[in-house]
């Protein structure tokens, strides 16, 4: 399925991409940012808590390891905003080990995929995320 078809027409997703690799900044958002989806590319948790303090997303892509922050915790700083607690988290982490896929859906993650990533799997694991929120 398109990703244009994973979001009601007369919907924009805005997608919060937190990554602070630029060339997975950049995959990212242009793997995604077709048809009705929006990608806001944020390469520090700073950045990205502007971004959250304008835009709600429809979906957070987040890194664990950051410059001026770790992941997993700011995670937590999101599911614990009652105004950003629904939006589906989906870990993009150098981090494989089970261990560390465990703790991030231990603090609110609803998906985790391993560096280095397949971009149509990405593709994939987005459109059902979107889906199951505009079920």
């Amino acid at each position: 399925m398109p990703l244009e078809t994973a979001v009601k027409e007369s919907t924009t997703a805005n997608i919060l991409i937190l990554d602070d690799d630029p060339h997975i900044l950049a995959l990212v958002s242009y793997a995604l940012s077709n048809g009705p989806l929006k990608t806001l590319p944020a390469a520090t948790v700073s950045r990205a808590r502007e971004i959250l303090g304008r835009i709600k997303p429809s979906l957070i892509i987040l890194d664990c390891n950051l410059p001026d922050g770790d992941g997993m915790e700011f995670c937590t700083e999101i599911r614990m905003n009652p105004a950003l607690a629904g939006v589906p988290i989906l870990f993009l982490s150098a981090r494989n080990a089970t261990r560390d896929k465990v703790l991030g859906f231990t603090l609110g993650g609803d998906d985790f995929l391993s560096k280095p990533f397949d971009v149509a799997e990405l593709s994939a694991r987005v459109i059902a995320l979107l889906r199951r929120m505009s079920a």
